[in-house]
């Protein structure tokens, strides 16, 4: 980290230079992409029809496991009859919410969501983000939705997402607040492409929660990412009956598993960013048995990414396709994912990148 009187002295230029740097820390990708995660087991605190289960039987049921070389012929995202797909950041090793929790991709709908304690909310200023605005309290007690940015793009979930060939999330964490962005294939930053992201050139992010009006590091603090697969539930289940295209009842349309030999996720890569010279993340494995979030979401996987001073960081999630691709699926009522975590004492980009995500 570069001493505060040394900074003192740099150049307007100077300072755009160095801050516009980032350097990647944590790289989840190809045959790799499972080491450091832990798969979480306990019963699915959202009632879902789905069974966690560990590593071992993962692989060994194929819900867990590599692609060969070459493309997908078709790419796509989590959607359809009683299914709830998520991408989300909780807090790590404290009751829920007080550390915050963070869904960048999650639900019947594209939605970015964040909870917290009372006291945060969405600055409401013309300008700050692009989605389509929900409900402006993060506070939990709130009705558990916490405050919502809806995206505002005809290709960011569900089957048009799939038709453009998948594509990038990423979320910029920072002393500005927290923002979140996505593009299908075709847009995909040449600099996020690169590897080398460069947040400034991204233009108004989707979703904004600006530090203006919730102090990203006062109600955000260690973070686990989640990837989670979840079928039918408090959410999916609940509502599976408001969408006339879906037959029957939620149980009775998942317990045939000709609907879900699709339920499949597809992952490119989960890369973790942060700002040159600051102080390195270290990670290291941790217990998630604690892990739950809103309704009680769970997670799968987990590793833990600490920093001890506040820094920028970011953390991208890129589904466009790949050899070497990782892969969560579904089979019946059995069901494996994964997590990574990060501190919310580092700024972070963290970019997923999606091949695809498979559902009925």
């Amino acid at each position: 980290m570069y001493p505060q009187d040394e900074i003192s002295g740099w150049s307007s230029a100077e300072k755009e230079k160095r801050q516009s740097k980032w350097d990647k820390q944590i790289e989840y990708s190809g045959k790799t992409f499972f080491d450091g995660w832990e798969f979480f087991t306990q019963p699915d605190p959202t009632y879902g029809l789905v069974t966690y289960v560990d590593n071992s039987t993962a692989f060994k049921n194929g819900l867990a496991f590599w692609t060969g070389d070459g493309k997908p012929g078709i790419q796509l995202m989590p959607w359809g009859c009683g299914v709830w797909p998520a991408f989300w950041t909780l807090g790590y090793k404290v009751e829920w919410p007080t550390a915050g929790e963070i869904d960048i991709v999650e639900g019947i709908q594209a939605m970015t969501n964040n909870h917290t304690l009372p006291g945060c909310e969405i600055n409401q200023a013309p300008g700050m983000y692009t989605g389509q605005l929900g409900n402006t309290n993060c506070d939990s007690t709130t009705g558990g939705s916490g405050c919502t940015i809806g995206s505002d793009s005809a290709t960011s979930f569900g089957m048009p997402f799939n038709e453009a060939g998948g594509g990038v999330f990423a979320m910029l964490w920072n002393g500005n607040g927290i923002r979140m962005w996505d593009w299908n294939r075709a847009q995909i930053p040449s600099d996020i492409a690169a590897g080398s992201p460069t947040p400034e050139h991204w233009g108004t992010p989707r979703a904004a929660w600006d530090a203006s009006m919730c102090d990203p590091w006062k109600f955000f603090q260690a973070q686990v990412l989640v990837l989670n697969i979840d079928l039918c539930g408090v959410w999916a289940g609940d509502l599976y009956n408001t969408f006339p295209y879906c037959p029957g009842t939620c149980a009775e349309y998942i317990s045939d598993p000709k609907n879900l030999n699709n339920t499949v996720m597809l992952l490119n890569y989960i890369k973790v960013f942060q700002q040159s010279g600051m102080q390195p993340i270290p990670e290291q494995a941790h217990d998630n048995s604690n892990l739950t979030g809103a309704g009680g979401d769970a997670p799968l996987n987990a590793s833990e990414v600490n920093a001890s001073v506040r820094q920028s960081q970011s953390v991208s999630a890129n589904f466009p396709g790949s050899s070497d691709r990782a892969e969560l699926g579904n089979a019946a009522s059995r069901k494996s994912g994964n997590s990574v975590s990060i501190s919310s004492w580092a700024g972070l980009i963290v970019v997923v990148a999606v091949i695809s995500i498979i559902w009925v």
